[in-house]
């Protein structure tokens, strides 16, 4: 019999759980917001992965909680989103980063959480994406630039 995956990963919009579930065997939750990390502390999760989370006006997830998971032991990670903007503020207590949107918040060359906000709706526990993240537009004019389909000066002018 397998043990059930030590993993929780709070994912919405970003990536579909389908497709999620395909390349990492963990137990799949909505979006993170405050409250959700301390439900999952005494669990016997030793991982969690913050990729979507809510933002103002809701109630994201608190940087203590985050904390205080790593203190008991929980290895956090964050990556897209919230998880991103999250690991760089507590990279230095522990919180670990990875992907193109936390590397671009460490350089700089992102620098506000509205880079990352996607307006969304649920129905029947399917995110539905109601707008595109500004990040996504940086990614897709910088691989446009990359291929000489546009010039540097005409996607920085597109960005602003």
């Amino acid at each position: 019999m397998n043990d059930p995956p030590q993993i929780a990963v709070f994912l919405g919009p970003s990536l579909p759980k389908e497709k999620a579930s395909i390349i990492l065997e963990a137990n799949y939750y909505p979006p993170v917001q405050r409250g959700d990390i301390y439900q999952l502390i005494s669990t016997g999760i030793k991982t969690i992965i913050l990729i979507d989370g809510v933002l103002p006006p809701h109630r994201p997830v608190w940087h203590r909680e985050i904390l205080d998971a790593m203190h008991e032991g929980i290895e956090v990670w964050g990556a897209s989103g919230i998880g991103a903007i999250r690991a760089l503020e507590l990279q230095e207590y522990g919180m670990k980063g990875c992907g193109t949107i936390f590397e671009w918040y460490c350089q700089g060359i992102i620098q506000d959480d509205d880079e990352v906000i996607v307006d969304y709706t649920l129905n029947s526990h399917n995110f539905h994406r109601l707008s595109e993240a500004l990040v996504n537009i940086r990614m897709t004019l910088s691989n446009a630039v990359k291929e000489h389909l546009i010039s540097l000066e005409k996607s920085e002018q597109l960005i602003q």
